[in-house]
């Protein structure tokens, strides 16, 4: 249990970039250019003779993983809005007894309530991260000491490994994702169901099949 909880800190310690040494910064961004081997001396070269591009890569690839994670919340979030949008008077009309018999989580309404207050913040979140990103490339361009760099190509760099690391950070997103939508598509199947104005009989074989 104690290797396990070992083995996350030190994975979370390689995803908070703000927390590498430098020498790990640069053998990470390094390690992603594998498919150029002369812009990969390229770099290094950047590297070795402006060191600011060392705390500008930690801080853009910060950046750049709380804009992917953030990214995925928001589109969750609208995903779910735009699903339940059309259900919501429906099952508003709805007691207790009847969401429970229609093996509708009674919760639903604080769920939708969560989520609309979840999505608005991550769009400000998000908003806000996106201008942090422009003003994070137009800053490191004012003060790098070396006219050489090729921002476009330290950039793309960056979002190659960052983007490695989001597809296991987000492992966690991902299974919120499911298990929301999961939710809402049983009650839009249950709410298309009723829009076929099924007889009493037809409703105890549709439930009976859904235990």
């Amino acid at each position: 249990m104690e290797e396990h909880e070992e083995k996350e800190e030190e994975e979370k310690r390689q995803w908070n970039y703000e927390n590498l040494f430098d020498h790990e910064i640069q053998e990470r961004l390094l390690q992603t250019i594998t498919y150029d081997i002369y812009l990969r001396i390229k770099v290094n070269q950047w590297l070795e003779t402006d060191r600011t591009l060392l705390l500008f890569i930690r801080q853009h690839a910060s950046l750049l993983a709380n804009y992917f994670s953030l990214q995925i919340e928001l589109e969750l979030y609208q995903s779910y809005a735009k699903m339940t949008e059309s259900h919501l008077s429906w099952l508003s009309t709805m007691s207790k007894t009847l969401l429970t018999r229609n093996t509708i989580n009674v919760q639903f309404f604080q769920i939708q309530k969560y989520i609309n207050k979840q999505l608005k913040n991550t769009e400000e979140e998000f908003r806000t991260r996106t201008e942090k990103l422009a003003k994070s490339i137009s800053d490191q361009q004012q003060i790098s000491s070396s006219p050489k760099v090729d921002m476009k190509l330290l950039t793309s760099s960056i979002l190659i490994f960052v983007r490695q690391d989001q597809q296991r950070m987000n492992v966690g997103l991902i299974k919120k994702r499911h298990l929301l939508m999961l939710n809402v598509k049983d009650i839009c199947l249950l709410h298309e169901f009723y829009d076929l104005q099924p007889d009493s009989e037809q409703v105890i074989v549709f439930f009976s099949s859904t235990l």
